[in-house]
């Protein structure tokens, strides 16, 4: 009994806590709407559709505008019920861990995830100043648990801010390819180096300690042509539970950001 009233109650705080992101990511949902809406790529003809399904009756939609709803509304809602899932399971290990239980019976960790689309990735975008700055700051790439190739399995957790978070003490290998891509618009100099640097985060220490990183220099010719290349790298490290792992590069805007090059993910080895 005392045992199914912990896991009631941690249950009934991971719905708290859930409930409460969900109407952060909400009010985020929002203000990335606006955005979009500045540029007029948003479709607000869908958006009306999903809250009045008889808003299609009344405007003047052809069919495939129409067809094209749908899709969107169906993919949209079932992003949604992913997210939510994905939630709920982060927001429930987090409680069994902070209360030191473990499933028995769980899946291996496992997490791969895809770069996540430019919008996105758009607090990053913000700190570059145009396509010619190619400058040696990093920046923190953003990953998609949800659609695509994600996968996501076991006492594995992923966070906003882009970090996959540790809830089982073990030896892990951690991966990551970066594809990296230039326009003959900034294509300045002779060569040029890309970097990604894999980052832990500790409780104990507050700096970000550096694991690995790789190194792609590129030596492009003349051709007026869109210069692709890749850097990737992998290693074990021993993590402890809340550690936090986090993928950096020299520039994003390089950064070619499509699940199937540009990638991120750990997976428990014992």
């Amino acid at each position: 009994m005392e045992c199914f009233r912990l896991i009631l109650s941690l249950i009934l705080g991971a719905e708290v806590i859930v409930t409460t992101f969900l109407l952060y990511d909400l009010s985020e949902e929002i203000n990335q709407a606006q955005e979009e809406a500045i540029v007029g790529e948003y479709p607000f003809h869908c958006l009306y559709q999903l809250v009045n399904p008889q808003y299609q009756e009344s405007a003047s939609l052809n069919n495939q505008s129409l067809a094209s709803c749908d899709l969107w509304i169906h993919e949209l809602r079932r992003s949604a019920h992913k997210q939510l899932l994905s939630d709920i399971r982060n927001a429930l290990y987090r409680q069994l861990t902070a209360s030191n239980i473990t499933l028995s019976q769980s899946k291996k960790p496992v997490i791969h995830m895809g770069a996540e689309q430019e919008l996105r990735q758009f607090p990053n975008w913000l700190k570059n100043d145009g396509e010619n700055n190619i400058r040696r700051t990093k920046d923190n790439l953003r990953w998609d648990n949800i659609n695509g190739l994600s996968v996501q399995q076991g006492m594995m957790g992923y966070s906003p801010d882009g970090e996959i978070v540790i809830y089982h003490e073990g030896l892990y290998f951690v991966y990551s390819q970066v594809y990296f891509q230039l326009l003959p618009s900034i294509q300045e100099k002779r060569s040029q180096h890309f970097l990604q640097y894999i980052y832990k985060k500790t409780a104990s220490y507050q700096e970000p300690i550096l694991l690995s990183k790789a190194v792609v220099t590129k030596c492009w010719n003349t051709a007026p042509d869109l210069q692709l290349f890749s850097s990737h790298q992998g290693a074990l490290f021993h993590l402890q539970q809340g550690d936090k792992l986090s993928l950096q590069v020299t520039n994003i805007q390089t950064v070619r950001l499509q699940e199937d090059s540009t990638f991120f993910g750990a997976f428990m080895i014992n």
